[in-house]
């Protein structure tokens, strides 16, 4: 007779809880008819606590399959996204890693038009 021990379903049985790393809430930040919301124009700016990651939601019509990410709008980026269809999302890589702050983003695809501010607030 054999026996199989999975390592996380064990420590569930011998300690009757599960460890299961906690990550900090998401804030989301959607383009709604080519604009970020919320943005400039829209209740203020995308807020995300230091450490905490941020989401890019593409919500524009199905049928306009625009394309849109997030930069940082400075000489070098500190954080991006992929860019993304109507009706897909990306995180934001690096917010997790920035220092509270304000920052400016934009879509590089709508660069003049498309622009945000995103707040990281302290831990």
């Amino acid at each position: 007779m054999r026996i199989l021990v999975v390592p996380a379903l064990a420590l569930i049985w011998l300690t009757g809880t599960a460890a299961v790393p906690v990550a900090p809430p998401a804030a989301v930040v959607s383009v709604v008819l080519a604009g970020f919301v919320p943005g400039p124009d829209d209740h203020g700016p995308v807020r995300v606590a230091q450490g905490g990651r941020l989401l890019l939601l593409n919500a524009d019509y199905p049928g306009e399959q625009q394309e849109h990410d997030i930069v940082h709008a400075a000489e070098v980026p500190l954080f991006w996204s992929p860019t993304v269809r109507s009706g897909q999302w990306a995180e934001v890589e690096g917010v997790e890693r920035l220092p509270s702050g304000t920052y400016t983003f934009r879509c590089s695809v709508h660069p003049a038009t498309m622009l945000g501010t995103l707040e990281v607030t302290g831990a």
